[in-house]
Formats: C-alpha cells, structure tokens, sequence
C-alpha cells in the first residue's frame, strides 16, 4: 500500500513527482491509517497523528501527479499538554516537476485546493497549517523550500490552536 503523509507533503511530494510518469492507475482510492509524529521543532512542542481516510496517486502522461485524498481526517496532539485538534483534509494536490537546467536540482511546483494540511520546517513561514482553498508552493528535490505558500482561501494555523 502506497501511503503519502499529508501533513509532510514535503516528503511525499518528492517521491511522488519523482516516480516516471505512468497511465493512471485503474481502481478505487485506497485505505489506510498511520500514526506518527512531528518534531518540537515544527510548532515548539512535539506532536502526534493520527491519519485516516484513503488516498490515491494518479500519474498522468504529461508527468503531472494528482494525489486524492477522499475521506482523509487527522487528529494531532500537543504531546506536552494534550491539547487535541482534529480536521477533515479532503482536497487535492497536483505535482508537476520542473527541470532547472545547468543543475542537479529540479522544482516540483505544488498547487493545493480544497482542504489541506502542509508543515513548513525549513520556512519563511514555519509551522504547521491547514490550507482551505487555492494555493500553490515549490520545492526543490533537495527537500528545500523554493517558494512559500500563497493563494486564495482560509488558513488555519494549527501550531497556534495547539498551544
């Protein structure tokens, strides 16, 4: 079973946009649940998860990627206090990588829409967010940040509904 972690799509977005493109696979989304955590460095506290729903990454000839994302809910918890939130993140992410020429670093351009989660480490705007919505961002397949998150909608930051 494919997992791509939401809340970490920095990671996932690599190895997804990283994959040779391909026909769209044929067949429903699938299940999943993972648990996991997120370091104090993120929010200042550290933080579990808890990842439910399913999820389906569909690689088109052009090479973009579409990862859905139907039923997804998270739950994270201030492992300090307790504190708990939890959120629907039904949306969808598309992926196209971008070759930068005369370097071994490509770009994978991000565009978000409906309800997401992103977790910014390395960032001019740190944290942990849900974005609700249209936004877009890159990264480079080096797992830094290119360009920050922008677009139109609501955003949650959720460092801030844990403290």
């Amino acid at each position: 079973m494919k997992r791509f972690l939401t809340p970490v799509c920095l990671l996932a977005a690599i190895v997804a946009a990283a994959t040779p493109a391909t026909a769209a696979p044929s067949g429903p989304p699938t299940a999943f649940t993972e648990n996991g955590s997120l370091p104090a460095s993120v929010c200042g506290f550290p933080i579990s998860y808890t990842l439910t729903g399913k999820t389906k990454v569909i690689k088109s000839p052009t090479g973009r990627t579409i990862i859905t994302s139907p039923g997804q809910k998270i739950t994270l918890v201030n492992e300090g206090t307790d504190a708990s939130v939890s959120y629907v993140i039904t949306g969808v992410r598309r992926e196209t990588l971008v070759d930068v020429p005369n370097t071994d670093v490509d770009t994978i351009e991000t565009v978000v829409t409906g309800r997401n989660i992103v977790v910014n480490f390395e960032s001019a705007r740190p944290g942990l967010f849900v974005l609700i919505g249209e936004f877009n961002y890159a990264i480079n397949t080096n797992f830094e940040e290119v360009r920050v998150f922008s677009g139109n909608g609501q955003v949650i930051d959720i460092c801030a509904a844990l403290d």
